[in-house]
């Protein structure tokens, strides 16, 4: 049986547009805006997931309308959770837990390509979701892509950048507790 609305004579065409537009609207059934269901998000495959090192969790970089996005999730695949907030124009390239599973460093890149000298970014994240930081280099070259983290402890990144004026490859020390950041001289220093 068929229900047939009559929309009487006395409301305007605006107001029956409205109306109408009203009627479909809640016809459908309506997920509430930045709910997700598990069924929602893409499930990684087996080699694709990078896990703590506990064992406990994992990460993995999940691409949902062309945008690659980090997620944490326990090691089933459940209880998923997106850590990697950028922006729009961002996709998260790698990713790697530091050795006693508390943080994650993952390399972001600007989507459209452009300079790969000023595109990538390295972040540090605790593996809840919060304190996201940005790994900046000291002035005057703080607007340099960063890349390659890899944890020398376990609040203590070193990073690669290439800087100007020589274009040539240098570490950086970047400690998460203080936020500072020191350009590598020797191996000496990053032993320390």
């Amino acid at each position: 049986m068929q229900t047939v609305y009559r929309i009487g004579k006395r409301f305007s065409r605006v107001e029956k547009l409205i109306f109408i537009l009203l009627l479909v609207l809640f016809s459908f059934p309506m997920k509430i805006s930045g709910q997700e269901t598990a069924e929602d998000i893409p499930q990684p495959k087996e080699e694709e997931l990078i896990p703590s090192p506990d064992k406990k969790r994992a990460l993995a970089i999940i691409c949902r309308a062309g945008r690659p996005e980090l997620w944490i999730m326990e090691m089933d695949k459940t209880q998923k959770r997106q850590l990697s907030k950028l922006g729009k124009d961002e996709g998260v390239k790698s990713a790697v837990w530091s050795p006693d599973g508390e943080l994650i460093a993952f390399v972001s890149y600007n989507l459209g390509g452009h300079s790969p000298m000023t595109t990538t970014h390295v972040w540090v994240v605790r593996y809840d979701g919060s304190g996201l930081k940005k790994v900046t280099l000291p002035k005057p070259n703080e607007r340099f892509s960063t890349y390659d983290p890899q944890w020398k402890d376990n609040e203590t990144l070193i990073v690669k950048a290439i800087t100007l004026p020589d274009l040539s490859e240098s570490k950086y020390l970047y400690s998460y507790r203080t936020e500072k950041i020191k350009k590598i001289t020797s191996e000496k220093e990053k032993d320390k």
